[in-house]
């Protein structure tokens, strides 16, 4: 089942089956507003097929978008490889890894907020909280598959006029949806040191006084995971 609703000034909510509700989007939706659909526009939907088959997931689902010759893909927030990420797999899966090499499909965070263009411009995002797969472009130059082991989840499209900077109207209109991030303090805007990892309080603070001897500005110095007892973070 394919709900749709029409939301802020060119955003289209899909809702699939029944979501989890995360609380990702602060924009609020009532469930009257909604209204039964057969399609995505401009979206193959198909049954979830990520490689091999996993029991675990039971069924779930595959959203397809055709690629343009010219079309570049952003997004995805804290992932690795270029900026235009067409040509690559992503899997959206939170996990605390320390190798950052170019072939990791996942690392830290999960933000399933694209934008495609500059052909047709659009913007999606993907409320759902567990795994998400992107095939862009990997296995078909011309397709990007996104591959959620579920039959329930939000996904908005941002469609933007195109007389307008596209990109940019994308991005406002995913902020009004979630919500703006906050300013963080002047300081933060500084130099701050960082690495894995220093070994003791004197080791930091011999930095600073070198930081300072040498006339370098930095707001604040990092500690890694050795400034705890056994790695304890309690």
């Amino acid at each position: 089942m394919i709900r749709k609703a029409r939301l802020l000034n060119f955003t289209t909510l899909y809702r699939l089956g029944t979501p989890f509700e995360t609380g990702a989007a602060t924009y609020p939706i009532a469930d009257s507003s909604l209204s039964p659909t057969d399609s995505i526009e401009g979206v193959s939907i198909s049954p979830f097929m990520p490689g091999v088959a996993n029991p675990f997931y039971g069924s779930g689902t595959t959203l397809a978008f055709n690629l343009s010759p010219n079309a570049r893909v952003y997004g995805l927030g804290e992932s690795v490889g270029p900026l235009n990420k067409r040509g690559n797999r992503y899997r959206l899966y939170s996990t605390d890894d320390p190798v950052h090499t170019p072939d990791k499909e996942n690392l830290y965070g999960s933000h399933p907020f694209v934008l495609v263009g500059p052909d047709t411009p659009f913007g999606f995002f993907i409320d759902y909280p567990s795994e998400i797969f992107l095939d862009i472009g990997f296995t078909n130059p011309n397709v990007m598959e996104v591959a959620i082991p579920s039959k329930n989840f939000d996904i908005y499209f941002f469609s933007p006029p195109q007389s307008s900077p596209a990109f940019t109207e994308c991005v406002k209109e995913f902020l009004l949806l979630v919500g703006s991030p906050y300013i963080p303090p002047k300081w933060a805007f500084g130099y701050q040191q960082s690495r894995w990892s220093y070994p003791d309080a004197k080791s930091i603070m011999e930095i600073a006084a070198r930081l300072r001897q040498e006339d370098i500005l930095c707001d604040a110095i990092y500690m890694d995971i050795d400034y705890m007892d056994n790695f304890k973070v309690f």
